[in-house]
C-alpha cells in the first residue's frame, strides 16, 4: 500500500492513499412499477429484476469485472459487460422475469462475489450478502398532477408517499431522463447510501432547481426505494459494496411552455398484440404519434433472425422486415424501451417514450397474400415540394421512386399505410424541369 506523508507544523501524519478507481459495487433484486395517473403504481411487464452493477470513478479505470452467486464456493464467475457509450462509467447486467419464484430460483439469496481488475488499485473483491427478501412497497408520486405542469423557471418540489419501513441506512434515488444517444440523465440524486446529499429512506420529497428542466418538454422520472441489506468495504476501503431489495416506479414529468410537452405514444402496431395465424413473412411495424429519433431501444424474441430494420421516411414508423420466414406456430414477443439505467427512445425533441411497452403474436403457417398495386394521387407543388397521397392496403410497406427520364429511378421515400392513404412529400423539386413518380410494394 502506498503512503502519503503530510507535514503540518512539524507533525507527520501518515494516511492511506488509494486511487479509488471504483466508486461502488452493487447487487440487488427488485420489482419495477409504473405510475401513469394520480392512482397507485402498477407492476410492469416482466417486473422481477436481478441487477448487478459496478460504477467507476472515471473512464478506463476498470479493466474487467466478474461476479458469482451462491452457493459457496462459487461454481463459476460471469463477466459483467463493458460499458457502452450511453453509460461509460457503469458496468451493468440486468435479468428480468415475469415470475418472482423463477427470479428467486435463478438468483438465490446468499453471498455474491464481485471481482474487480482495476487500473491503479490492482485486483479487488467484494463479498456482498443479499438476504431477507425485504422488498419495499412501490414508490408513489404524491403530487402527480403538479408534476405534469411544472414551471421550468422555478424550483419544483417532487413529493412521494413515505417509504414504509425506510430508515436512515436505506436509500431513495430520483433520476429524471430525456431521450438521448448519451445517458439522457438531466437530474439524479446520489446513488450510494450515506453519500453527501443522498436521500435516505425517511425522505418524502426533493427539490429540482429552476432551469434543471427545459420548458415545454416531457421527461421520464424514476423513483427508487432501496432497502439496504448489507455493505462491504473490507477488501477495497475506498469503494462501497452494497446489496439491496428495491422497488422502482417510472412516471412522466412535464413542463409548461410553447414547445411540445406531449410525450410520444404508439399509435398502431402490426401485427396487433394477441393476433394469431400471422403470416410467416409479415413485417413487424410500430407507428408512433409523432416523428421519432432514429435510435431505438428494443427487445425482440421469436422473430425471424435474418431480418433488416429501418425507419420510414417520415420517422413515424419503425419496421422489422424478415429476410427469411419466421418459424410456424411461434410466439413472437416484443418490448420497446425496456427498463434499464438509461432512456434512448423518443421523439425529435427528446420527449421519451414510456418504458416497457410490449406485446406478442402467434405465427400461423401461410404467407402474406399478394397485395393490389398501389395508386398515387394527383401531385401538387407546395413551397418547392411535391405532395401526393399514396393509396395502398393497410399495414403494407411501400417505396416511392422518382425519375426525370422514365429510365433511371431513385428511391426517396418508404411508407406504411394504416387505415387510409399516406401523404408523400418530395422536397426541392425546382432543380429538375420534370419528375415522374411510381410506388412499389416492399412487403
Amino acid at each position: 500500500m502506498k503512503a502519503l506523508i503530510i507535514m503540518l507544523s512539524g507533525l507527520s501524519i501518515v494516511a492511506n492513499a488509494i486511487a479509488a478507481d471504483v466508486e461502488s459495487a452493487y447487487v440487488g433484486k427488485g420489482r419495477t412499477y409504473a405510475q401513469t395517473n394520480a392512482g397507485p403504481s402498477v407492476l410492469r411487464l416482466s417486473p422481477y429484476v436481478f441487477e448487478i452493477a459496478v460504477r467507476t470513478t472515471d473512464i478506463d479505470t476498470l479493466n474487467s469485472a466478474a461476479w458469482s452467486q451462491p452457493p459457496f464456493p462459487p461454481p463459476a464467475f460471469r463477466f459483467i459487460p463493458f460499458p457502452i457509450l450511453k453509460t461509460p462509467l457503469l458496468f451493468t447486467s440486468i435479468d428480468r422475469w415475469s415470475s418472482q419464484s423463477v427470479a428467486d430460483g435463478a438468483h438465490p439469496n446468499g453471498d455474491y462475489y464481485i471481482l474487480l481488475n482495476t487500473e491503479h488499485d490492482g485486483e479487488r473483491t467484494n463479498r456482498i450478502l443479499l438476504s431477507g427478501s425485504t422488498y419495499p412497497a412501490p414508490p408513489q408520486i404524491a403530487n402527480y398532477a403538479a408534476a405534469q405542469n411544472i414551471d421550468a423557471a422555478s424550483d419544483f418540489t417532487l413529493q412521494w408517499n413515505q417509504f414504509p419501513g425506510g430508515g436512515a441506512s436505506d436509500l431513495i434515488t430520483l433520476t429524471v431522463m430525456e431521450a438521448a444517444i448519451g445517458t439522457g440523465i438531466v437530474f439524479q440524486t446520489p446513488l450510494i447510501p450515506g453519500a453527501i446529499s443522498a436521500l435516505d429512506g425517511t425522505r418524502t420529497s426533493v427539490s429540482l432547481p429552476a432551469s434543471t428542466l427545459a420548458p415545454g418538454r416531457a421527461y421520464l422520472g424514476r423513483l427508487r426505494f432501496e432497502k439496504i441489506t448489507s455493505t462491504d468495504r473490507t477488501n477495497y476501503p475506498s469503494e462501497l459494496g452494497f446489496a439491496a431489495y428495491f422497488a422502482s416506479t417510472d412516471f412522466y414529468l412535464s413542463t409548461l411552455g410553447a414547445d411540445s410537452n406531449t410525450a410520444p405514444r404508439i399509435q398502431a402496431v402490426y401485427p396487433p398484440s394477441g393476433a394469431t395465424g400471422v403470416p410467416l413473412d409479415a413485417p413487424l411495424i410500430w407507428t408512433f404519434s409523432k416523428p421519432m429519433q432514429r435510435a431505438s431501444s428494443l427487445s425482440l424474441g421469436g422473430f425471424a433472425t435474418n431480418r433488416t430494420s429501418f425507419w420510414t421516411t417520415d420517422r413515424r414508423s419503425f419496421v422489422f422486415l424478415p429476410l427469411s420466414l419466421t418459424a410456424p406456430d411461434t410466439n413472437v414477443t416484443w418490448r420497446l424501451q425496456p427498463w434499464q439505467p438509461w432512456v434512448l427512445f423518443g421523439d425529435l425533441l427528446g420527449n421519451p417514450l414510456f418504458t416497457d411497452l410490449g406485446g406478442d403474436f402467434q405465427t400461423g403457417e401461410d404467407l402474406l397474400p399478394s397485395p393490389p398495386q398501389p395508386q398515387l394521387g394527383t401531385p401538387t407543388v407546395v413551397s418547392n415540394s411535391v405532395e401526393f397521397l399514396l393509396h395502398g392496403e393497410s399495414n403494407r410497406l411501400y417505396a416511392v421512386q422518382f425519375s426525370t427520364n422514365l429510365s433511371n429511378w431513385t428511391f426517396f421515400s418508404t411508407n406504411v399505410t394504416l387505415t387510409g392513404p399516406s401523404l408523400v412529400t418530395h422536397p426541392a423539386v425546382s432543380s429538375a424541369p420534370q419528375r415522374f413518380y411510381r410506388a412499389l410494394v416492399l412487403r
